[in-house]
């Protein structure tokens, strides 16, 4: 499973910072260095990009089984309108 990244170092600076604490990825809690615009990096990048691959992960799990309440007695009283 391949994934493209963007040509981006404050992308790939989030990605970097990641280590392993007790066994558990994370991002440090200490702001790292400062990007291109003048502001600090937090890691929301490596959050987002560990987000989407799980995401991607459960997207084929079969059907989704939904349910909905009745009908407003209001939305009925708008009827023809």
């Amino acid at each position: 499973n391949l994934v493209d990244l963007p040509k981006d170092e404050d992308t790939l600076d989030d990605l970097r910072a990641v280590q392993v604490v007790n066994g558990v990825p994370r991002v440090p809690e200490q702001r790292s260095k400062a990007k291109a615009d003048g502001g600090k990096r937090h890691g929301d990048s490596a959050i987002a990009l560990a987000l989407a691959y799980f995401a991607s992960r459960e997207i084929n799990k079969g059907p989704v089984k939904a349910s909905s309440r009745r009908r407003r007695q209001a939305a009925r009283m708008l009827e023809g309108f």
